[in-house]
């Protein structure tokens, strides 16, 4: 199994004063896996053909040393690739550029990856399944898209003025409650069937509505929704989350 086995780990360390290629050689070497024509593929799939034996490794920046840790996790072909932190140190152009390699290991190359991320927003983009874990404990687990289905509530976004009739009409006419005002934007909490009637209670209250759209959940929202422990919470809280629109 570990034969079939890549990971790189946060903050993984090389050897300051070899350049890009001979940290690879090293770690080929003593994994019996030392094969140029595969160093120089890797180096130049991740950026780094340009700088393969100059500058050496402690002039590399963060984001450099983490495509680097990549390189090494890839050296010998592995089926399964476990990524900690992979996106730390990197700017934006260096996540896109990292979001595309890796989704190109798994549609194009049949790789399995897992990585462990804070930055959910990344994880939301990128992964098929997801696992939320807190102090060890499997809080959740499977497909992202049936998680985030499970845990949200029928939440709709409904920009209209003036929005203090909007909520009087909303709260007279109709079993939902708006769950927070954000300039010209309630978010109320209905069923979707009920939406046309929403739109015709304002219109006929001469109300000017802009649009009506769901509100979309986030993994953010259901980290912190399962993590609390608790049921959504009631709709008079405020939820920064919420407050989105």
């Amino acid at each position: 199994m570990l034969a079939r086995l890549g990971a790189m780990v946060e903050g993984a360390s090389f050897y300051p004063f070899l350049s890009a290629w001979d940290n690879l050689a090293v770690l080929a070497r003593t994994l019996g896996h030392y094969n140029p024509a595969r160093l120089h593929h890797l180096l130049g799939l991740l950026g780094l053909g340009e700088v393969a034996h100059a500058p050496l490794v402690r002039g590399f920046s963060t984001g450099m040393k983490q495509r680097l840790g990549l390189a090494a996790a890839l050296l010998h072909d592995p089926d399964i690739i476990v990524l900690d932190e992979p996106t730390n140190g990197l700017d934006p152009q260096g996540i896109h550029a990292f979001r595309a390699f890796v989704r190109r290991l798994v549609d194009e190359q049949g790789k399995t990856v897992f990585f462990s991320s804070h930055l959910l927003n990344e994880v939301q983009q990128l992964c098929d399944r997801v696992a939320i874990i807190q102090k060890g404990q499997l809080l959740a687990e499977g497909p992202l898209a049936e998680l985030l289905g499970r845990y949200a509530a029928n939440r709709y976004l409904i920009e209209a003025t003036p929005i203090e009739r909007a909520l009087a009409v909303l709260q007279a006419h109709v079993p939902v409650h708006p769950y927070a005002q954000q300039g010209s934007t309630l978010v109320v909490q209905a069923d979707r069937a009920q939406v046309p009637e929403l739109a015709r209670l304002l219109t006929e209250a001469s109300i000017s509505i802009y649009s009506i759209q769901p509100q979309n959940r986030t993994l953010e929202d259901l980290f912190l929704t399962i993590t609390r422990n608790t049921q959504e919470p009631p709709l008079d809280e405020p939820d920064l989350a919420a407050l989105s629109g």
